[in-house]
């Protein structure tokens, strides 16, 4: 589908589950099966409606690496959603969810061109203009700056949710999609995430495995969070054996009984065992 978004060279609005999306041809690989009005995760989708259909009370919706924005289009207009703040350093991808967000008349939404890092004063690297998705943050160290510049590659501005999220507060859902920068994101968050206990949503599988184990997320977050996988029909289980996006919840939370509910049939750990 990536050569056939290619070949499309004009801007267009698109219909997505009754959503208005802007689309950009200069970043059409990001869109995938929006453009033929689908989801392209239609089971975080799923868990996410549920969910906020569930809660009792507003909430805050923080998308980390949102990209063309198929999850701040999705929630915004939701009565649940207090605040709505996204990240996406690629600047293009960033003014077509600001674009999308106007076409649909959405007023609470803040979209930041920023990294989101372990330390916000560390400079970082951003590529594959094309495709959002699969753009990610380089640490310099790790790289020849000369070779970067040879290909183009940019730096661009990195900040840590602990600095961007000052001042946010209740109950809050946070989803990290940026590509092996996950656990790098909830570091440079602790301070929000001990005190806040956010429902997180993160990436984990074969590309972000490389970058962090799920070792290092659960000595970070501690045992008061329990971490599980999220199914493709919306549902969790315990299996993390071959994930995609895992769902961690701390037990002092609102968030827990509800996210309890969604437990597969089958799965054998049960959220009541402490």
């Amino acid at each position: 589908m990536g050569k056939a978004l290619d070949l499309v060279k004009r801007e267009h609005v698109l219909k997505v589950k009754g959503k208005k999306v802007f689309f950009d041809p200069r970043i059409a690989r990001a869109y995938g099966l929006m453009i033929i009005g689908q989801w392209n995760e239609p089971e975080t989708h799923a868990f996410l409606g549920k969910l906020l259909d569930k809660i009792d009370t507003r909430v805050n919706f923080v998308d980390v690496g949102a990209s063309i924005g198929e999850f701040v289009v999705d929630l915004a207009s939701h009565d649940k959603i207090a605040k709505l703040i996204g990240f996406e350093p690629q600047v293009v991808a960033a003014e077509a969810i600001r674009k999308s967000c106007k076409l649909n008349g959405f007023d609470k939404v803040s979209i930041e061109s920023k990294m989101i890092t372990s330390n916000g004063n560390v400079g970082f690297f951003f590529k594959n203009e094309r495709s959002p998705t699969a753009s990610h943050g380089i640490h310099p160290v790790d790289a020849n700056l000369n070779e970067f510049v040879k290909q183009g590659i940019r730096k661009i501005s990195a900040t840590t949710l602990d600095h961007e999220l000052i001042g946010l507060d209740g109950r809050t859902i946070v989803l990290l999609d940026i590509e092996g920068g996950e656990y790098s994101a909830m570091k440079g968050g602790l301070n929000f995430i001990r005190k806040y206990k956010p429902l997180l949503i993160f990436e984990y599988h074969s590309v972000t495995r490389k970058s962090f184990s799920l070792k290092m997320v659960e000595e970070l977050l501690g045992t008061d969070y329990m971490i599980y996988r999220l199914r493709s029909d919306g549902s969790v289980d315990s299996d993390l054996s071959k994930t995609w996006n895992l769902v961690a919840v701390h037990r002092a939370t609102g968030f827990f009984g509800i996210v309890s509910s969604f437990q597969h049939k089958n799965d054998s750990r049960l959220f009541c065992d402490f």
